[in-house]
C-alpha cells in the first residue's frame, strides 16, 4: 500500500471537487481519481463523497430556495409537455420526482419531529 501524504490527498480531493463542480458524473470523477493518482476505487469513492459534501455545504437557504423552485418548474413544464404529446410513463415519473423533491423531506421532518418527542412508532 502506497504512503500518501497529506498535501497529495488534498490535491487530489480538490481536483474532485473541481470535476464535480464542473458536472462531471461521480462514477467518472472516481475513475478519473484512480487512473490519475493510482489510488483505489474504494480511495477515489471517499474522496468523491468528501468532494460532494463540500458542494453540498456552500449552498445556502436562498440558494436552496432558489434551486427548489427551479427544479419544481422543471418538473411541471416536463410533466404537462409529456401529458401533452400522450406520454403518460414519463408524465409519472416526472410527477414522482416532484414528490420526492417537496413531499418527503416534509414526511421525513415530520416524522424525525415526532420522534425526537419520544413518540415512538413501530
Amino acid at each position: 500500500m502506497a504512503i500518501t501524504t497529506a498535501k497529495e490527498r488534498k490535491q487530489r480531493r480538490q481536483e474532485a471537487l473541481e470535476l464535480l463542480a464542473n458536472g462531471h458524473s461521480p462514477t467518472a470523477v472516481v475513475s478519473q481519481l484512480t487512473d490519475r493518482w493510482g489510488v483505489s476505487r474504494r480511495t477515489g469513492v471517499r474522496d468523491v463523497s468528501l468532494a460532494q459534501d463540500a458542494l453540498v455545504s456552500v449552498v445556502d437557504s436562498a440558494s436552496l430556495q432558489s434551486l427548489t423552485a427551479w427544479c419544481c418548474a422543471s418538473y411541471q413544464r416536463l410533466a404537462t409537455a409529456a401529458e401533452a404529446q400522450k406520454n403518460y410513463g414519463a408524465a409519472v415519473a416526472a410527477l414522482n420526482g416532484l414528490c420526492r423533491l417537496l413531499i418527503e423531506p416534509a414526511l421525513e421532518a415530520q416524522a424525525n419531529r415526532r420522534s425526537h418527542h419520544g413518540n415512538i412508532r413501530h
